[in-house]
């Protein structure tokens, strides 16, 4: 019995030391952080820790400072002083770590260097969870790393509890830090857009997307650049936001015309931001806001970029595309100084061309005006192609054409010997063909032609891969046509259809249909008024008289 008596003390003993000491047989805390989708790395650090002498306490790095990490600050963010909470021996009641961190709070925890990343922990790239399991109650700190490529969003610190009297504790990116204005966040979205929001042609200047997905050489495009620059925690220690931005061959940046504007004031280039150009390629400038420019904002901010290009070359083919696209450089984690975030986005543009290589391939042409001979009996010269045997028009040679639009005259060429009336880089719209100069020998066709170049464009119809794998929404050229009305009415329309940027055949062949403009032989009079019909009205003249000085001179001969 008295073994018995001393054994159930014993057992009692046991129980009361258990009681006194439960955080030595706390059960883990399981941490989870939500909304980390494009964070491919993610470390935590503990920043507060509690032990049985003198409750909660500043971990090391932190404990070293006493100046910046005080006890105020700590029961701050705890809720609590710094002390073992109140209970009874058998029901302990711990302080909760409150976690109340404002922005400016996790700048300062964030500036100090601190190497001890704890290990463990899991991210799952696919639902943005982050999860991990502590035995040591306290506050953590956990940095994530955005994705080097095509990149959402930059991740600021985040503070996250394991407390005593709780399992499991789960903090989302979209949450605030506890401020009175949300100044610093913790999830900052990084977007670009550029679009081509005005287009000056022919000294109109259109703002629907029809004008600005089709030019012609001479035209003027403003495009508008607009991205939001992070507000970095300060363990951002030298953070780097630059916007990268080329045009394709085919148009030139006008220079002058660039600027640089924030919802934070900036002070011009070489200050808060530089501007810079390609040695090798003036038509692709670098803007990047200076370290000491974005470590002073107070918040997330709007970046505009604005500049004119203007529409240089031609198409050589019957249709040309002018991609022109910006990439968007950033710091996606603390140590990144280089810019390894990257976002995207792209522009397109089309001109188009009659009587050109079809694009894509080089065996063939359309040919949707042709200057033809005609026989004076009406019927066409033919020609037979040795290769083939085959019979068909005989192109002419040095007939010379203009395409006007009013009064303007848009493109002058000259047929060579394929008879081909080429015009290249036509932006959509109607024009009039008429010709100027009809080869020598034969007599220049005197009626006016309508040609009318239309687009199908679906905007932001397709998501394309650019860089190094991000993805953009551009638009998207479905078809065009060229319409050709002769004088007397007849209508002929070319028409091409594309599959995901590929021209696609109809029955084999290409949609183009062919206009035959003719030319008789013979000898092409003066225009009526002009100095050749003078002439012969002044010969006739001559004639009349000569002929009625002789019928008189014969009569008055008779008389005598």
């Amino acid at each position: 019995m008295k073994q018995f008596k001393s054994l159930v003390a014993l057992v009692l003993a046991v129980m009361m030391v258990l009681a006194l000491c439960g955080t030595a047989f706390a059960a883990d805390t399981a941490l989870e952080v939500t909304g980390l989708e494009g964070a491919t790395e993610v470390k935590y650090y503990k920043v507060i820790d509690w032990n049985d002498a003198d409750g909660w306490v500043w971990a090391a790095p932190y404990s070293n400072d006493t100046t910046t990490f005080t006890d105020a600050l700590l029961e701050e963010i705890t809720g609590k002083a710094a002390v073992i909470g109140t209970g009874t021996a058998e029901n302990p009641q711990y302080p909760a770590v409150a976690g109340k961190i404002t922005s400016a709070t996790a700048n300062t925890i964030a500036a100090v260097s601190n190497t001890s990343a704890l290990t463990g922990g899991t991210l799952d790239t696919t639902t943005g969870k982050w999860t991990a399991s502590v035995a040591d109650k306290g506050l953590y700190m956990v940095v994530p790393a955005g994705a080097t490529t095509g990149g959402d969003y930059v991740f600021n610190p985040l503070f996250i509890a394991a407390n005593h009297n709780s399992n499991s504790t789960t903090v989302d990116t979209s949450s605030n830090y506890q401020d009175t204005t949300t100044a610093m966040v913790k999830k900052s979205p990084i977007t670009v857009t550029k679009v081509a929001d005005k287009h000056t042609f022919n000294g109109f200047v259109g703002n629907d997307y029809a004008n600005r997905d089709t030019t012609k050489p001479g035209d003027t495009i403003h495009f508008t650049i607009t991205t939001t620059a992070p507000k970095y925690a300060s363990d951002y220690t030298n953070p780097v936001f630059k916007v990268s931005d080329q045009v394709s061959t085919g148009m030139k940046i006008l220079k002058n015309t660039i600027t640089v504007t924030g919802a934070a004031a900036l002070t011009g280039s070489g200050t808060d931001y530089t501007l810079t150009f390609d040695d090798d390629d003036p038509d692709h400038f670098v803007v990047a806001l200076s370290a000491a420019y974005l470590a002073g904002l107070t918040a997330n901010q709007q970046i505009v970029i604005e500049y004119d290009a203007e529409v240089t070359d031609a198409a050589p083919y019957t249709y040309n595309l002018q991609d022109n696209t910006v990439d968007v450089n950033f710091s996606n984690s603390p140590s990144d100084e280089e810019g390894h975030g990257h976002k995207h986005d792209k522009t397109k543009h089309w001109t188009f061309s009659i009587d050109a290589s079809i694009l894509g391939d080089s065996e063939y042409h359309s040919s949707e005006l042709v200057k033809i001979g005609v026989n004076p009996d009406g019927t066409e010269k033919t020609k037979t192609t040795t290769y083939s045997n085959k019979t068909d028009a005989a192109p002419l040679a040095g007939a010379t054409f203009q395409l006007k639009q009013g009064n303007t005259v848009v493109r002058e060429v000259t047929t060579a010997a394929d008879g081909y009336i080429h015009f290249e880089g036509l932006n959509v719209g109607t024009y009039t063909l008429i010709e100027t100069q009809a080869p020598e020998g034969y007599v220049k066709d005197s009626g006016e032609y309508t040609v009318e170049i239309t687009a199908d464009i679906t905007v932001d119809g397709a998501t394309e891969t650019v860089g190094d794998g991000c993805e953009v929404t551009t638009d998207v050229l479905n078809g065009y046509s060229v319409k050709v009305t002769a004088p007397g009415g007849a209508e002929v329309t070319s028409s091409y259809t594309f599959n995901a940027g590929t021209l696609v055949k109809d029955n084999g062949v290409y949609g183009d249909v062919t206009t035959k403009i003719a030319n008789t032989p013979g000898l092409q009079l003066p225009s009526t008024g002009g100095i050749g019909t003078t002439i012969f009205y002044v010969a006739g003249i001559v004639l009349v008289l000569g002929a009625a000085a002789i019928i008189i001179a014969r009569r008055k001969a008779e008389q005598n």
